[in-house]
């Protein structure tokens, strides 16, 4: 798993998800959650309760935060842009 993850971070194969909440009476999206993957150069996916405590134990951990904390900015700044919300 070390190995995999040590790929994920140098090659960028993590990606999110995103997850809404929708308040259910005025189908508004109130917001959502960010759900992290390693999709594989052959497509598969990796999910986080596969990878994050090997992360948390060789201490990768804190790249892929750093990772997800940008990707988060720049989807924000995406979607504020797009949607002007």
């Amino acid at each position: 798993m070390q190995h995999l993850i040590k790929e994920a971070i140098q090659k960028g194969l993590f990606v999110l998800y995103y997850q809404p909440k929708i308040d259910l009476e005025t189908k508004k999206v109130l917001s959502a959650e960010a759900l992290i993957r390693i999709q594989k150069q052959d497509g598969s996916i990796i999910y986080p309760n596969d990878f994050i405590p090997a992360s948390e134990k060789n201490g990768d951990i804190a790249k892929i935060d750093k990772w997800v904390f940008k990707r988060l900015v720049d989807d924000a700044r995406y979607i504020h842009m797009l949607t002007g919300e």
